[in-house]
């Protein structure tokens, strides 16, 4: 039996919590321009407060409740195993800028450090090409790193 190394596990992380927080910049600048709107009328910059505060909320409430959301429907799938596996030696390994490319039996993985979804996305990272790793993804299009591991050299 083989004994694999765990390199990551999108149960054991957090949800990218700094894609909806940038929004509460825009939220905080939404209240500043109501704030100060009394001190210095302005109709454009009330105008301003009216359309960047709510819109910043929505923005900010939208993209938590998607990022949440697709971190732990990745977390059930791979806790309920209604993920696929795929195991062998890392193929067609490439980086470009910010980007990694490689295959394991066909199946084709791409990611980068920007990417805001549930997954593995750390470019730079452990795999490299021949290293033998057992792949946990969901989606089949663009798959998703749920689960990576890598074979123990020392057997």
């Amino acid at each position: 039996m083989d004994n694999y190394k765990l390199v990551y596990d999108v149960s054991q992380e957090l949800p990218p919590l700094w894609f909806p927080a940038g929004g509460l910049i825009f939220v905080a600048a939404g209240i500043g321009l109501w704030r100060t709107r009394k001190s210095r009328p302005d109709v454009r910059q009330t105008i301003a407060a009216i359309v960047i505060f709510p819109f910043s909320v929505l923005w900010t409430l939208g993209s938590l409740f998607l990022v949440v959301g697709s971190h732990c429907s990745a977390q059930q799938a791979l806790a309920n195993g209604t993920v696929r596996v795929v195991e062998g030696p890392v193929e067609q390994f490439a980086l470009s800028p910010k980007v990694e490319t490689f295959s394991v039996s066909g199946v084709v993985f791409r990611y980068s450090d920007g990417t805001v979804g549930p997954g593995f996305h750390r470019t730079g990272g452990p795999v490299h090409p021949g290293l033998f790793v057992r792949v946990h993804y969901m989606g089949q299009l663009d798959p998703e790193i749920l689960k990576l591991e890598i074979r123990d050299s020392g057997r």
